[in-house]
Formats: C-alpha cells, sequence, structure tokens
C-alpha cells in the first residue's frame, strides 16, 4: 500500500483546522473540480497525506481515504457543508458556470471524503515534512 500525498491549499486546511475538536475533524470532503476519476486508484482506508502548496510545501495533516464519486456542486455541499473546506456554499467561478456544450449545466465535483482528516501541527512554524 503507497500513501497518497493529495496537494491541498492553505485555505482549505486553515479553515478544516479551525474546525477540529479532540485534534481532528471527523471527516472531510477533498474534492476535486471537474474530476471525472479519483487521481489514483485507492481502496477505502488507505492513508492520504495533506501537502500544503507553495509557499508552505510540507504535509500538514493526514486521513483515510473512504470512496471517490462524482457528484453536482450542490449535492457535495448538502453532504458535507462545512467538511468541504468551505463557510457557505462555494459559487463557482464564472468559467466554470456556465460550461460548452455537452457539458452538464450544473457544475460537478469529484468528491474523495476522508476520515481523521487534518491535524496542525503544534505551531504554524513547525513543519511536519518538507
Amino acid at each position: 500500500m503507497q500513501p497518497f500525498i493529495a496537494n491541498t491549499d492553505r485555505a482549505w486546511f486553515d479553515f478544516l483546522s479551525t474546525r477540529m475538536e479532540g485534534g481532528h475533524v471527523d471527516e472531510v470532503n477533498f474534492w476535486l473540480p471537474n474530476a471525472t476519476r479519483p487521481m489514483k486508484q485507492m481502496s477505502p482506508g488507505e492513508p492520504v497525506f495533506f501537502r500544503l502548496k507553495s509557499p508552505d510545501n510540507c504535509i500538514a495533516g493526514h486521513g483515510f481515504f473512504a470512496h471517490f464519486q462524482v457528484v453536482p456542486l450542490e449535492e457535495a455541499w448538502e453532504l458535507f457543508g462545512w467538511r468541504n473546506g468551505e463557510a457557505t456554499h462555494p459559487v463557482p467561478p464564472p468559467h466554470r458556470r456556465l460550461p460548452g456544450p455537452g457539458h452538464s449545466r450544473r457544475p460537478s465535483i469529484g468528491v474523495s471524503p476522508s476520515a481523521a482528516p487534518p491535524a496542525r501541527p503544534a505551531s504554524p512554524d513547525r513543519r511536519w515534512i518538507r
């Protein structure tokens, strides 16, 4: 079993970090815009490490893969709410609101729920792995 390193942005991670109880969040949705398949074939329970993008460039948390599914944005919000990493329902950027011919007019995202997700290091200056 190879762990998967999922690149994520600081805003997603920081928001979820504010929702931790007892050092963790019970579940998060690591979502992928416009995804039609998972980033990697994974089995439930496989470890996922969350790597913050530049300028942090470090592993800042982890979780365990649950499953992957493509759902409309509205449904992802109904299923996960703030566990999507946003305080309120996200509005797709203008370039995603009106897809080209042959595409659904309802934006969809790939959802990859993760159990026991992001845990923040003891201090923002202390990184797990660089």
